[in-house]
């Protein structure tokens, strides 16, 4: 048996329109009985409450969520802010943005857990990787590090890294 993730990346912010896409794919597979994953970002999260989408927020909440980090590709990006000589000091920036975007989430969305996250724009640092792990989120789902001879994940800096852009006839 094949296992199907359908996932989709949500982080327009700037674009109250963009919302309808959201809302149409949550429902089309709500409708066939699937539960989709849908990488959020915290500004979005607040910009659909600020829009008064409740529709979109409703729908969410049937589907997985994944961080899609606090502003996606807003400079600076994850990979430029923790570009510093002193790894402490990154791990702390970093984890002060994405735990105020994990807030925003499950303040706006209601999500309880995070089990994956999702790098925006391949903007991803081993600064991140240590810091979702410490926050307890165990998979990066959208990552470089991956063995494609394998066809398996790998684990480094204490999360499971899995690549996020195979597509079907890759298997075949």
């Amino acid at each position: 048996m094949t296992d199907v993730i359908f996932s989709f990346d949500t982080e327009d912010y700037v674009n109250p329109k963009g919302a309808d896409g959201i809302l149409r794919t949550g429902r089309i597979l709500r409708e066939h009985g699937v539960k989709g994953c849908y990488n959020v970002v915290g500004w979005l999260a607040e910009a659909l409450e600020k829009w008064g989408r409740t529709d979109v927020i409703e729908e969410l909440r049937h589907h997985e969520i994944e961080s899609h980090s606090l502003r996606h590709s807003y400079h600076p990006t994850i990979c430029e802010y923790t570009d510093i000589e002193d790894y402490d000091e990154a791990l702390a920036l970093f984890k002060k943005n994405e735990q105020e975007s994990m807030a925003m989430v499950r303040r706006v969305l209601g999500n309880e857990n995070f089990y994956a996250f999702c790098p925006p724009g391949s903007s991803i640092s081993y600064v991140a990787h240590y810091g979702y792990a410490e926050m307890g989120v165990p998979v990066c789902d959208g990552d470089y590090v991956f063995d494609p001879v394998r066809g398996r994940s790998v684990n480094c800096c204490n999360v499971e890294c899995l690549l996020y852009k195979y597509s079907c006839d890759l298997f075949i």
